[in-house]
Formats: C-alpha cells, structure tokens, sequence
C-alpha cells in the first residue's frame, strides 16, 4: 500500500461512516436482489469491496470501540459486564444472576470505552487532523466514551420532554393521533436522528472546515429499529398496510411503534412464530430505511465533489452488526453472533492517487481499520491491538458477546466465536458450544460439534491462548451512569424488554 509524508500538504481527508444495523447482504452492491444502494454500488465500482468483513460484536457500542481501539471487546473493555466476562480457561457453567430491578440491572452492566484506551481520534488529532463525529444513535454519544478525541462532536437529540408544554400537547394529541411515529420517522425523538438531519450537519461543517484535513465521523440510524422510515421509503419495496403489525397493539395505542417493539419481544421470547407476510414487511420497511440511507449518502458524496474533497478523500462505508429476520427464530440483534448480525459491508475509497479498485473474498475485521488507516499515514500503529493493515492482515477473525444481566435465561451467557479456514466454533458459557462449516452450511444450521470435537477444541484453545495475552481493563472506572431518560431510550431501541 502507498504510504504519505505526514505534512498537510499530502495529507488526506478521512471519512468513517458507519451505517448502524445494516447487514451486508441487504446491499445490492453485495448481490441483493432488491435495488437499496444504487448510490453505494457506483462507490464501490471506484473502491475496494470486502466480501467478507466481520464487525467485532453484535451490538453499537462493543463494535465502534472495536473500530476506534483496533482491539476486540475483551481487550478493550466496552461491553456489557456480565458477572463472568472473561476467563482464559472458558469453562464457567454458573451463569445465574441475582434478582434486581432493571435500572439497576442495566446501571451495572454496560462499561463504556475507558479514556485509557488510545483512540483512532486521538491519533489524528494528534498528527494535524481536525476531528469531528455526528451521530445518529445513543450507544455513539459521549456518555458511552466513543467521542474521546474529537474536536467537534455534534450528538444532540431532540426530546419533547424537555419542554414542558410541549409536552403536554404532545399528550392530548396522542390520545387521538399516534404521534409517537411521526417524530421518529422525522427524526425528532431522543433516539434516532435521520440522514438527513445528520447530512445537514456534516454540510453545514464542511463548508467552513475543509480546506484544512479532516477526519469525519458519521453513525447513521436509519436502518435501526424501529422500522418507520420516512415516506416514500416507508412503502418504496412494499405497501402492506402497518396493520399486519398494529394488531399486536394494546388497546387505545395506535403508535405502530409500539406495537413492532411487543411483537419483536414476542418472538424472541418464543410465545409466537414468525410467518413469512410479517416478515416480508419488516424486511420491506428494513430495506426501505437502507435506500433512504443510501439517498444520503449520495448526497454526502456529491457534496464532497463540489467543494473538490472528494478525489482527496479516503472512504470507508461499514456497519457496527447487522440484524437477524428470522433467523435462529430470532428478530433484532444482540444476543447471538450469527453471520447474519456479524458479517457487515466494507468498502473503502481511497484517494484519487491511489487508484485501489476490486473486491477482496478473504476474511477481514472491522479492528483492522485502525491500523490500516494509520498505515496509509506512516503513522506508528500501536503494538497492543489486534488489527492489522488491509488488505494484508493475518490474524483470527473473532467476534464476542457480553450477557447482559437483565436477558432472560436463554440468552444469559456469553458467547465469543471464532473463524478459522472453512469453519466457525461458537464458544458459550453455558456450554453450549457450536462449531459450523461456513463453506458448506453458511447459514449456520447444522452444528457440528458433536461430529467433530478435535476441530472445536483446536479453535478453542487458539481463544484461550489469545484471552492470555493480556490483561483485560478493569470496569470500576468505566461503569454508565444512567438516568431513566436513558432507559426509556433503550427501551424504545429495543435493548430492554
């Protein structure tokens, strides 16, 4: 790979986008039948196109460390802290949690990313680069360390509740009229913000900032939960009616919203099956907020031409997990660490003077964005992390779940995976370990461990050797401090049931 002189003179732009939830083989860039990302397939004809990037965890906060640090979760500590999170001999059975409330469940489960931790942002600062994020998500906001490093951090979400007459109007007007929806599919709620909110932000910045280089960071929302983008892309794959979910309402609610939430605790609590039309119009609304995304991100794209950006600017377009839609019996993410939460698009545009185009097959990490980034800058990489400069890395691909406290008992455990060649071995600490031939069964339905042992113990000691090359960060200076405002923020996400 080339590599620049770190004056400002040849310095390039930076641009990390990271599009919340959005599993690769929703794109159509990835061979989606449907058309969600003409926008990103005309990117990728100019960039490199990773077929098989794996994110670090199934969950925000866990996989933007990962990219920020170069480090998976148990390295670098962002997780949730379940009471058995790491043990290099993986053999703890007794995952039992004692009773609490859930605030005080969630309040003592999430570790945000310590500041002990060397960020990405902070490198760059460090070496000449203006810094600036713009979310679209809580789990990215500064409560949860992800903003350390930055010189501009544009996360402030709308919230009716901090006007008082607001409010109550807001009141009134539910009681006939599901308002609910209509400010979160227009992004003025305190727990989505649109593209196009978020696009008018970064605009507005780069206007005043980009003669000098920069690094941008922007999480987009769209695709997240709840699935109630914007008209038309509310109907743009598909105009069944709301109501095939709006029946799951409980009386005198009439916010779709609601409804999505209870039916998808529904299924993953197993009371109720998914049918194939409920489906359909999940992934239809799903899909929908894609090719929103999509819009504006063209609209990103063309704003860097005219302000002659573009060809001096380094793109990376990935995905903190994906989401599941029916697979394993389950809706949503979190909880496991299937291909279909954990596999995620990759496409980096790199300078005009580079002239790097294709598509790379081999296995890749998201944690391999750090280094890679301060490689093309002849930037020492520091020697504690896991990732390693694309498209030239050599290291196992590992993605790691952290319980949370509050889960029900069937997704109480923690679960760390691993791929190496043809397979995946999926340690559990309940024991219920699974071992996979992606080759052969990539959607991850026959579990093999039984058939072969060996294989599972050879990729399990090759876990335990790496958990015992390091300490892991202690959580006492990093626990959350949450307030209900917050919970209710979870809640509406779906990260509490």
């Amino acid at each position: 790979m080339n590599k620049l002189k770190n004056t400002s003179a040849t310095m390039p732009n930076i641009i990390l986008i990271t599009m919340d939830t959005v599993r690769a083989d929703h794109l159509s860039c990835y061979g989606y039948q449907r058309l969600t990302t003409p926008n990103l397939d005309r990117l990728s004809k100019e960039a490199i196109l990773y077929r098989n990037a794996y994110a670090a965890s199934s969950w925000t906060l866990s996989s933007h460390a990962s990219i920020f640090t170069g480090m998976y979760p148990s390295k670098h500590g962002a997780h949730f802290k379940s009471d058995f999170n790491r043990t290099t001999e993986l053999s703890i059975e007794d995952h039992s949690t004692p009773a609490l409330p859930v605030l005080s469940k969630i309040t003592q489960s999430i570790c945000k990313l310590s500041n002990k931790n060397i960020t990405l942002t902070e490198l760059l600062s460090q070496n000449g680069y203006q810094t600036v994020g713009i979310i679209g998500g809580p789990f990215c906001s500064s409560s949860y360390g992800i903003a350390q490093g930055f010189d501009y951090y544009n996360e402030n979400f709308f919230s009716y509740n901090k006007n008082i007459s607001y409010y109550f109007l807001y009141q009134v007007i539910e009681v006939f009229y599901p308002l609910k929806d209509i400010i979160i599919k227009y992004g003025y709620s305190n727990i989505k913000r649109i593209a196009s909110h978020l696009n008018q932000f970064a605009f507005g910045w780069l206007e005043e900032n980009s003669s000098k280089p920069f690094f941008l960071f922007i999480n987009y929302f769209d695709a997240h939960r709840p699935y109630i983008p914007p008209p038309p892309y509310d109907e743009y794959f598909s105009k069944t009616s709301p109501d095939i979910i709006l029946k799951y309402a409980t009386k005198l609610d009439k916010n779709y919203i609601n409804a999505e939430d209870k039916f998808v605790s529904n299924i993953i609590s197993g009371t109720q099956k998914l049918n194939p039309e409920e489906r359909e119009f999940l992934v239809s609304r799903y899909d929908g907020g894609i090719r929103y995304l999509d819009y504006h991100l063209g609209l990103l794209i063309e704003r860097l031409k005219a302000i002659n950006s573009y060809d001096n600017t380094l793109i990376i377009v990935t995905a903190d997990h994906g989401e599941a839609f029916g697979e394993h019996n389950l809706l949503d993410h979190c909880r496991t660490l299937y291909d279909e939460l954990v596999r995620v698009p990759l496409i980096i545009k790199y300078p005009s003077n580079y002239k790097q185009a294709g598509v790379i097959e081999k296995r890749v990490s998201l944690v391999d964005l750090f280094p890679t980034i301060l490689s093309m800058l002849d930037l020492p990489i520091p020697a504690n992390i896991d990732g390693q400069p694309l498209p030239k890395s050599q290291h196992f691909i590992i993605a790691e779940w952290n319980m949370r406290g509050f889960d029900s008992k069937k997704y109480r455990r923690d679960l760390k995976a691993i791929y190496k060649g043809k397979e995946k071995y999926i340690w559990a600490s309940n024991s219920l370990h699974e071992l996979y031939n992606l080759e052969k069964d990539p959607g991850e339905t026959t579990n093999l461990i039984e058939k072969f042992p060996q294989k599972a113990q050879d990729m399990e000691r090759d876990l335990k050797q790496w958990l015992s090359s390091f300490e892991p960060p202690p959580s006492s200076d990093s626990k959350v401090k949450l307030n209900e405002e917050d919970i209710e923020k979870l809640r509406a996400l779906g990260y509490v049931n």
